[in-house]
This record gives structure tokens, C-alpha cells and sequence, in this order.
């Protein structure tokens, strides 16, 4: 009787723990989720035409980034908090600075810029909406669920998700232009 018990007792554990592993969430990407952004995105790039690096470091800083060489830098801390589908979304967004040429174009409005803050912002702001319709314009393209709504939201404490940067428009805003892009897609698709 002892043995039964002390069986059925293993196979709960195993069974809770099994079901745990289940329902929470992972802590960072593995090394085949790792291999898996990168040739996402890397493939991406060469269907663009536009050979890029994406690199994963493992800073602890959650960012995702385009490096002016066109580098797509994604970090440990943004790979810790983000699931694979809204990493990838993050590295598409990247990606949309780099096949706009945002630094290029930055550069030369900072070559003639007047010193006017809010036309600064404006472009700022309007350089961050181009790569987040980039990236849904892709998903839309590819009939694939958009993950970069999701991955804005995780990564924008709620009581700030109204509000805007000197160098991003608020998370609320930057899902509204999302939510409405995809809108008229998708009535003229019909």
C-alpha cells in the first residue's frame, strides 16, 4: 500500500509540474526560438532586398534596436519579457526603419533642421509609425497575426500607456494607427 501511494504521489508531482511548465510563462527565448528570430528576419531582409545583421546580445536592457550599418539589434531583456512571435514583430519593426532608410533621412533633416522641437518630434514620431505600419503591412501581406500591438502593450507599464516620448508617440497612439491601418486594409480587400 505504502509503494501505491508513494507512486501516485510521484505522478501528481509530475503531472502539477508538467502542467506549471504549461500555463507559465518562460523566462527568455531558447537557443532554437534564438535561430528561429534570426532567420525569420534575416529572410525578410533578403526578400527586401536589404541585407541586414540581426544580432542578440545578451544585454539585460530590454531594447530592440536598428544600428546605423543596418545591424537589428534585439536584447536578452527584450527577449526575456517578449514571446518569440512578438520579438520577431519588434525585429519587423526594425526592419522598417532600415528599408525607409530612417537614419539616412534623419541625418539629413538634422542637416537642415531649424531648431524647432516640435517639427523634431513630428518627424521622430512619424519615423516610428512608418516602421510599426511596416511591419503590419507585412503581416497583413502574409495573412499572419500581427504580435506588435501585443509586444507595445507588454512592454509599456499601463499607467503609461497614454503617454508619448520626445522620440515615440504613446503606446495608445502607435496601436490606434495600427488598429486603423489594418481597418482600411482589410475593407479594401473585400
Amino acid at each position: 500500500m505504502t509503494n501505491e501511494i508513494n507512486l501516485i504521489s510521484e505522478f501528481i508531482v509530475i503531472i502539477l509540474t508538467c502542467i506549471l511548465l504549461a500555463i507559465l510563462p518562460a523566462n527568455g527565448t531558447t537557443l532554437s526560438e534564438d535561430v528561429e528570430i534570426v532567420n525569420f528576419l534575416q529572410n525578410i531582409c533578403n526578400d527586401y532586398e536589404k541585407p541586414c545583421q540581426v544580432k542578440l546580445t545578451n544585454n539585460p536592457r530590454i531594447e530592440g534596436y536598428l544600428e546605423y550599418q543596418g545591424n537589428i539589434i534585439l536584447s536578452k531583456g527584450l527577449r526575456d519579457v517578449l514571446t518569440v512571435e512578438e520579438v520577431k514583430a519588434v525585429g519587423l519593426h526594425e526592419i522598417g526603419h532600415y528599408h525607409f532608410h530612417h537614419y539616412q533621412s534623419r541625418d539629413e533633416f538634422l542637416r537642415h533642421w531649424n531648431f524647432n522641437m516640435k517639427e523634431l518630434k513630428d518627424f521622430r514620431y512619424r519615423s516610428e509609425i512608418q516602421a510599426d505600419l511596416f511591419a503590419t503591412a507585412y503581416y497583413l501581406l502574409h495573412k499572419e497575426f500581427n504580435y506588435l500591438p501585443s509586444a507595445l502593450s507588454t512592454l509599456t507599464k499601463p499607467e503609461l500607456i497614454n503617454q508619448s516620448s520626445s522620440t515615440h508617440p504613446s503606446t495608445k497612439d502607435r496601436i490606434d494607427y495600427i488598429k486603423k491601418f489594418t481597418d482600411n486594409y482589410k475593407l479594401k480587400v473585400k
